[in-house]
């Protein structure tokens, strides 16, 4: 017991203590840095001593359906410089010399200093901005800390007098302007840091020449490399603005939802159009140099995989149909705003919009949007000042040529919903080819006056669509019923999907739920005048352009609606296929006889527009089968939209056209544009297999005016109740 009580008051025993308790604590320690951690340090270290350069890849290009280039690269350089140890006023020499190659060559070089301070001494667009106060501050904190020395950032002359002398010590025997040069490169080094294991960028998009030069005059700029870039840009590019879309710099949003994809924060992504639906395919693998650096500093390649080039898309274009018909709707549109008049035209006619496709397949053969866009101005370096100008335009212009009408412009579309009407009251039972229906101009609705486009007298269904009678299918669709109307013309894909790879509004049918969702907290009831105004294209109707496309291709090729789609296969960059666009069908349920009385019924239509038989004259006379369509805006101060849709040849489909003209005051201005198309697919005439059409009720008494003009289909303005 003495020897314990004596162990424990030895001070020699604690020290032991003490002693094994550290040597205990510095083994775990050991354990933990050696072996429990040494995944997490070794990584850490590595950041130190390895870097991989990321290498661009060239995004895949865009063809049309026969092979003819519509979106490619321009090769680029960027360059990039690290720190090498030299003598500052060498390096500034260089830095002089760097930017005089770049500015001799255009190229695009890195300038953050330029955001602030500009030369001539001016405040640069982050300083002269809205956000001036904050920006400065910023800028100024950056560079000083004493308040007495904040006092030169009063003025930009000041700034860059503190600048050159306090900064960055510049000296004096360059002048003003070469001092500036210099600033540029100094200011992205003193804010980013120069490492000599990291490479900054110090120019994007730099050319050949600038490569050149810097290769035969390397000893002169230590420490400076490039690799190759890509720069997307676009041929035939107006016409084709919306659907090929464009690329731009990842925004912070996106760069933060794709990070774990693969992207960088200075990549570009598609961000409309197929180059957004196909990036994943477009976009590319980047490849890395693998840099090691040494613990004497000595830095290596240790490491290379070249980047894989995206996929190239094809598209079901064909850029001479999509050209012609682009300029011929530019043609029109301009030739009717300058006919304005006091009667129906008020010169308004400032848009238009048109496509054409394969009856049999869906695929988009031209689509056009008028006022289109020149989408390289996206792709432009934000140094280019035009360009930048140009895009804050082209989302401010009233006419929005930003807008794709022909998948997100929705309109009323007067008759051209006839035939569905038509379908409707066959496939009900109320109509067949024989029933008669008096048109003596106009017929009393719910209380409501309608008028027609004229005098029909007893007209049949063949005769009533060709003349495009609102009288005849008012009825049929008051007879049928709103349940059946609706059904047959959403059967028809009127307010649904398209299924198209780019961005499209579905619209309004007018039925009862649209009437309860346009007039909310509003007593309403549909009535038959709503059925009847319904029949004619009007009240809460509102499609796009491509909807009605699809249905006319329906009733084109038997009864079938196929989704729309403008690409045709994506093949790698060693000319696989690696996917292909499906043909999805779905059949209406129309019977044969309802679609071959229709279609029938449409090709009467070319008999009441002798301005449309003299735009084909080498076709045969009913070549064409179509539907016209005039809808009122709700004002008299703005004219009309003009429809047209239809499809050739009429006894083998294979094209199915539709045309609008925003304010088109008439739907026979879109005639000039049917004959551009025509003749462009089909080379000018078409005899071939062509079998010539006798109509079976070519007797029927109706009359025939000049076609369908302006009218007030309904005396009375205001909604209908």
């Amino acid at each position: 017991m003495n020897n314990l009580k004596k162990l424990f008051t030895n001070r020699i025993f604690y020290l032991a203590v003490v002693l094994v308790l550290v040597m205990a604590a510095l083994a775990v320690r050991l354990f933990l840095l050696q072996i429990a951690d040494n995944d997490t340090h070794a990584e850490a270290a590595s950041k130190f001593t390895e870097y991989e350069l990321p290498l661009d890849a060239p995004r895949g290009n865009i063809y049309d359906r026969n092979g003819v280039l519509l979106a490619g690269n321009q090769i680029a350089y960027k360059i990039y410089m690290i720190n090498v140890e030299d003598d500052q006023d060498k390096r500034d020499r260089m830095y002089l010399e760097l930017v005089s190659v770049f500015e001799k060559n255009n190229d695009v070089y890195e300038n953050f200093l330029g955001d602030y301070l500009l030369f001539p001494p001016a405040w640069g667009k982050k300083i002269d901005d809205e956000n001036e106060a904050a920006d400065k501050k910023a800028f100024v904190n950056d560079l000083v800390s004493s308040k007495a020395d904040k006092a030169y950032f009063e003025t930009p002359q000041g700034a860059f007098n503190y600048m050159r002398t306090n900064v960055f010590d510049i000296a004096d025997d360059y002048s003003d302007y070469e001092a500036y040069k210099i600033m540029i490169l100094r200011y992205q080094t003193y804010t980013y840091g120069l490492d000599s294991l990291r490479p900054s960028v110090i120019a994007s998009r730099a050319c050949k020449a600038t490569i050149d030069e810097i290769t035969a005059r390397s000893r002169e700029f230590p420490g400076v490399t490039s690799e190759l870039t890509y720069v997307r840009y676009y041929v035939n590019n107006i016409s084709l603005g919306p659907v090929l879309g464009y690329v731009r710099a990842i925004s912070e949003e996106e760069y933060v939802e794709k990070q774990d994809e693969g992207y960088f924060n200075d990549d570009v992504i598609g961000k409309l159009g197929v180059e957004k639906f196909y990036e994943d395919y477009l976009r590319g693998e980047r490849g890395y140099r693998r840099y090691v650096k040494t613990a004497g500093g000595e830095v290596y390649e240790d490491g290379y995989k070249a980047p894989v080039p995206g996929d190239d898309l094809y598209l079901t274009i064909d850029i001479l149909l999509q050209q012609t018909l682009y300029e011929s709707i530019e043609y029109n549109v301009k030739y009717t705003a300058s006919r304005r008049n006091d009667v129906d035209n008020f010169g308004d006619c400032n848009a238009g919009a048109g496509v054409v496709s394969d009856v049999n397949t869906g695929e988009i053969l031209a689509m056009a949007s008028y006022p289109g866009f020149d989408n390289n101005i996206f792709v432009a370096p934000k140094t280019d000042e035009k360009a930048q100008a140009a895009i804050s335009a082209l989302f401010t212009d009233p006419d929005s040529p930003s807008l794709n009408r022909c998948t997100q412009g929705t309109y009323p579309i007067g008759s051209m919903i006839k035939p569905a009407i038509a379908v409707a009251g066959l496939e009900s039972g109320v109509t067949d080819a024989k029933r008669i229906i008096n048109c003596p101009g106009y017929i009393i609705v719910s209380g409501r006056r309608m008028k027609c486009l004229s005098y029909h007298h007893d007209v049949a269904l063949v005769h009533a669509l060709g003349r495009s009678c609102n009288i005849y299918f008012a009825t049929v669709g008051i007879d049928a019923g709103i349940e059946n109307v609706d059904h047959w013309i959403k059967t028809f894909g009127l307010g649904e999907s398209t299924g198209i790879e780019i961005a499209e509004k579905k619209g309004f049918r007018s039925n009862p739920d649209t009437m309860d969702i346009f007039e909310a907290g509003t007593f309403h009831k549909w009535t038959d005048a709503s059925t009847a105004a319904t029949c004619i294209g009007q009240l809460y109707t509102s499609f796009t352009p491509l909807q009605v496309n699809r249905y006319v291709s329906a009733i084109a090729n038997g009864g079938t609606m196929h989704n729309m789609h403008v690409s045709k296969c994506v093949a790698d960059h060693k000319g696989n296929i690696i996917y292909e666009t499906p043909v999805e069908s779905v059949p209406t349920g129309a019977s044969e006889a309802t679609i071959s009385l229709v279609k029938e019924a449409m090709t009467k239509m070319i008999d009441a527009y002798a301005e449309l038989q003299a735009q084909l004259p080498t076709y045969p006379h009913y070549f064409l089968a179509g539907k016209t369509g005039t809808a009122q805006t709700g004002t008299n101060e703005q004219s009309s939209h003009g429809f047209y849709t239809g499809f050739a040849p009429y006894n083998d489909p294979q094209i199915a056209i539709t045309l609008m003209l925003e304010h088109g005051v008439y739907s026979g201005n879109n005639f000039p544009t049917v004959g551009d198309v025509i003749n462009c697919y089909f080379g000018g005439s078409y005899e071939e297999g062509f079998k010539g059409l006798t109509h079976h009720y070519d007797r029927d008494p109706a009359t025939t005016d000049g076609g369908q003009r302006l009218g007030k289909w309904f005396e009375m303005r205001g909604p209908v109740i």
